[in-house]
């Protein structure tokens, strides 16, 4: 219940034990990088995402704010910005934390079922293989997900 990054070590624990969101990205026939900041004439705004702010806390928090709403809007501007201004001829940004947030609350209960039905119970001894892992997500989500270090 604490995530890593390496130059800063361990996090404090973060407020909710669940498989929350980072981001949603588009992509065109799995071509790396993605496309980043293509549509800077949609702007979301604080207003929008007080219409969501329970939702982005549970399902997409930013974990170094993960309970502070207003510390956290920059990220979600941000990942709008970088990512979801590439989908802005199907989603405006309203929409676009419609659908993020939707994809979190179907597949994130899933996805914690299948870890734990394969095993994979985080604790600080317990290493499990990155295909195991790959293995419940895609079990959960009928997809294949990528995993980055």
């Amino acid at each position: 219940n604490t995530f890593c990054i390496e130059s800063n070590g361990c996090r404090p624990p973060v407020p909710k034990q669940n498989f929350t969101i980072h981001g949603l990205w588009p992509q065109k026939n799995n071509v790396f990088p993605q496309p980043r900041n293509c549509d800077t004439e949609k702007k979301m705004t604080d207003d929008i995402l007080e219409k969501f702010k329970n939702d982005l806390l549970d399902y997409w928090p930013r974990l170094f704010t993960a309970d502070d709403f207003d510390k956290s809007k920059k990220f979600w501007k941000d990942q709008w910005k970088a990512h979801g201004s590439c989908s802005s001829n199907k989603f405006s940004p309203e929409e676009y934390l419609e659908t993020t947030i939707a994809l979190g609350k179907k597949y994130a209960p899933l996805i914690m079922e299948q870890l734990m039905i394969n095993g994979i119970i985080p604790d600080r001894s317990t290493l499990h293989t990155e295909n195991k892992i790959l293995n419940a997500i895609k079990a959960a989500t009928k997809t294949t997900a990528l995993i980055t270090c």
